[in-house]
């Protein structure tokens, strides 16, 4: 008895044994995909730029100012665009209002550095006066936990770039890199931006006065501007029609009416030509509700 039960634990140790070794037998866990899960390695510098390069726009947006990094840190989950400065989100959103570039974010806020320490207690921190550093008046306290961001400060966010594919958020918050030229770009929006919406607003004046229905949807002028060191334009490129003569025209003449853009940046400037060039798309969004303006500017990288 004591033989036969030796013999058969004898038989099933061998047999586990055999299947433990078998390639073609796991219990639930392929080697494979165990190693490959336990893997790490270290990218290069090079490979990381790759990466970044790989999820880089080339648009030019405006970035909020309270949430600036001091060194690029690239989160490869979103898209990546280039703005004045280094800024990193876990997830790019973009303002529902139309309009100058606003965060309510930073109204009414204390210094960030002060967003990550504890309050005082578990649900109130204290309030900074606006544009005062010191402790808020006695009493003025803030309910940390209810926090929203849409409902800081005065007024709604809002942004005038075209971030179509672009989750909405309270605020418009872009995984950015420092792009040296994009104060550049801002001048230039900033001396357009008048022009344009003038000269559309007649346009459209003009074609109503004709009878033309009210068009729906988006309209986009694609242009590339060729200006000379001093910043006057030379030549104009509709490399893009919104369909509509009177659209691109009032697009087309802002730049002319505009021009020139003075001190652009010498780097910007090809030696052998002695221009530079920009990409400047402009949008007409129209609904039943009216009539929305967004801007798209490009760099040629």
């Amino acid at each position: 008895m004591n033989r036969a039960f030796g013999l058969s634990l004898a038989a099933h140790a061998l047999l586990a044994l055999w299947l433990w070794q078998d390639p073609q037998f796991n219990f639930g866990t392929n080697k494979n995909e165990t190693a490959n899960a336990m893997q790490t390695r270290t990218i290069s510098e090079g490979e990381l730029q790759k990466l970044v390069r790989k999820n880089q726009q080339t648009q030019v947006v405006q970035s909020e100012d309270s949430i600036k990094t001091d060194k690029f840190i690239p989160n490869l989950n979103e898209k990546t665009f280039l703005a004045k400065q280094n800024q990193y989100v876990d997830r790019n959103t973009r303002a529902p209002k139309v309009g100058d570039h606003k965060n309510v974010l930073k109204e009414g806020l204390p210094p960030v550095e002060n967003l990550f320490k504890l309050p005082a207690n578990d649900s109130e921190m204290k309030l900074h006066a606006k544009n005062d550093s010191t402790d808020a008046p006695k009493g003025k306290t803030h309910n940390f936990s209810q926090r929203k961001p849409a409902s800081i400060g005065d007024g709604l966010s809002a942004t005038d770039d075209y971030l179509p594919d672009m989750a909405i958020g309270a605020n418009t918050l872009l995984n950015t890199q420092e792009y040296i030229f994009a104060s550049f770009y801002e001048r230039i929006r900033e001396k357009l931006k008048h022009q344009w919406q003038r000269l559309l607003r007649l346009e459209l004046e003009g074609l109503a006065r004709k009878g033309a229905p009210p068009f729906q949807g988006e309209r986009i002028t694609k242009l590339r501007i060729f200006m000379d060191q001093n910043g006057d334009v030379k030549t104009i490129h509709k490399v893009g029609t919104a369909g509509y003569e009177e659209l691109d025209k009032a697009a087309v003449d802002a730049f002319r009416v505009a021009s020139p853009f003075p001190n652009p940046p010498t780097a910007m400037i090809e030696k052998e030509k002695g221009t530079l060039q920009i990409d400047w798309h402009f949008v007409v969004q129209g609904s039943p509700n009216g009539m929305r303006v967004r801007v798209e500017r490009r760099d040629s990288l």
